[in-house]
């Protein structure tokens, strides 16, 4: 195998790995900040199905048949806001 295919492989396969840890990363905050919204309303709650996958700050949750923007910053819920 050539000197080139194999610094073409290593580097495939540093990108997949790091890809895939992004990527395990992104879900482990986006389920911690879950828990803390979670922890903070003490109630059942749903997410919209089209932001399921969201991994940002701000999340659109669906309580008591009433929809509220929440905040969670430094795993602590720092803003709700009612839609």
């Amino acid at each position: 195998m050539s000197k080139t295919a194999k610094i073409i492989i290593v580097a495939g396969v540093i990108f997949l790995a790091y890809f895939v840890f992004d990527t395990i990363n992104r879900e482990n905050t986006r389920k911690e900040r879950l828990n803390v919204i979670d922890d903070h309303f003490k109630k059942p709650f749903k997410i919209e199905e089209e932001l399921k996958e969201q991994y940002d700050e701000d999340f659109l949750i669906e309580m008591d048949d009433e929809f509220y923007m929440v905040t969670v910053k430094d795993n602590k819920v720092v803003k709700t806001v009612k839609q």
